[in-house]
């Protein structure tokens, strides 16, 4: 009688159909189901890649995994069929790192991109016992990206010029709904996400960041998360913040 429950029995059927086909590369941190021989990809350079992506996020962090992380690699249609993601998602992370690797025009870069990006969603749930806000999942996981292929600001830049951006009090909040944003507020949540992100750690450091997710994992929200590690108001945090972004 749940539909949430039915919904994700669902849901376990379509994975289960495309994965029972898929082959199984095991390694040190991850567990890899692929297709062999599609385009090219073999299961050893999935690994290299899925290992430079862990090493750059790892050392960043300081942090490192005490279990495998299964990593899964879908043709483009199967993505979507099995996650109902919009076609314009280009990875998950739902406790298992999702990514559309086979579909035509997805490049080597983009897939680099997009393994950093969903790994480091990885990291931050598993340092924040699954507890970081959607502001911090997106801003780290944008930040690392970033060091791939750069993240385009351009609707950012735009509502700081009509002085449109999220408020912080907004951005931070726990009951912000992405989901039921229009897509030009989705894109403006994600860049304002990654900006804040990237100030805060050129400000105060990645280990900071950390020690914020380990609030959080604490069951903190993100307002006495920020005074106690940072030792500044949200509303001060943005200020400082905005007062460092260059007026139009």
């Amino acid at each position: 009688p749940s539909t949430r429950l039915r919904q994700k029995i669902e849901k376990i059927q379509k994975e289960n159909l495309v994965e029972k086909d898929l082959d199984t590369y095991d390694e040190e941190h991850f567990i890899i189901k692929y297709r062999k021989g599609e385009q090219g990809y073999e299961g050893y350079w999935l690994k290299n890649l899925l290992r430079d992506a862990y090493r750059q996020i790892s050392q960043d962090f300081g942090a490192y995994f005490n279990h495998k992380t299964t990593v899964l690699f879908y043709g483009g249609q199967e993505f979507h069929d099995v996650t109902g993601q919009s076609m314009w998602v280009g990875g998950l992370y739902d406790g298992k790192i999702r990514l559309p690797s086979y579909h035509q025009g997805f490049k080597e870069l983009d897939l680099r991109s997009a393994a950093v990006h969903e790994m480091t969603h990885a990291f931050v749930a598993s340092l924040s016992g699954s507890r970081a806000p959607a502001w911090m999942h997106e801003g780290l996981a944008q930040y690392e990206q970033n060091k791939v292929l750069p993240v385009n600001t351009t609707v950012f830049d735009a509502a700081v010029r009509t002085k449109a951006l999220i408020p912080m009090n907004r951005l931070l909040s726990e009951n912000l709904q992405i989901d039921k944003m229009d897509p030009l507020e989705v894109s403006l949540f994600y860049q304002e996400a990654f900006m804040l992100v990237r100030y805060m750690i050129g400000r105060y450091q990645m280990y900071r960041m950390k020690e914020i997710l380990l609030k959080f994992k604490e069951g903190k929200p993100a307002e006495q998360a920020i005074e106690e590690v940072l030792g500044i108001s949200p509303a001060q945090l943005e200020q400082e913040w905005l007062a460092t972004i260059p007026k139009p």
